[in-house]
């Protein structure tokens, strides 16, 4: 049995989608990159639930697309050398600039797969490529 998608993943998807609109806001580009990789995270957290549970066209487009438009902002948001006691960004990152930015790539370019998705199978195999995309960067990027 297929279980409805709760309205606290809706609504903690509308919260990340707020916090990627105002990540470019903040003047500290640290807290900014942080509120980029949340909503990523929130969007895929998402996308999850719903590839196991009741499929909701609208809902994952809603989300791929914000995943994507903040998959697209990584390598600017990274241009900037500065970390903080939270960050858990590596030093390796801007050691290693267009290795981190082909990552980057990998995951925009899963992100637009999974724009094609039509049913839950197809989203469940799409979610495959977002997460090994964010496995592959983090392995080396992040603490």
């Amino acid at each position: 049995m297929k279980k409805k998608l709760p309205l606290a993943v809706i609504a903690l998807g509308i919260a990340a989608s707020v916090g990627f609109a105002n990540a470019a806001s903040h003047a500290d580009p640290v807290t900014a990159r942080m509120e980029l990789m949340k909503t990523i995270g929130a969007q895929a957290k998402i996308l999850g639930t719903i590839a196991k549970g009741e499929y909701d066209a609208a809902a994952v487009s809603a989300a791929v697309t914000t995943l994507h438009d903040a998959a697209l902002q990584i390598p600017t948001a990274f241009e900037t050398n500065a970390t903080n006691a939270e960050s858990e960004a590596l030093p390796k990152i801007w050691e290693d600039f267009s290795g981190f930015t082909a990552k980057a790539e990998g995951l925009q370019a899963a992100s637009m797969t999974a724009m094609n998705v039509t049913d839950a199978a197809s989203l469940g195999a799409a979610m495959g490529e977002i997460g090994g995309a964010c496995k592959a960067c983090h392995s080396n990027y992040r603490k």
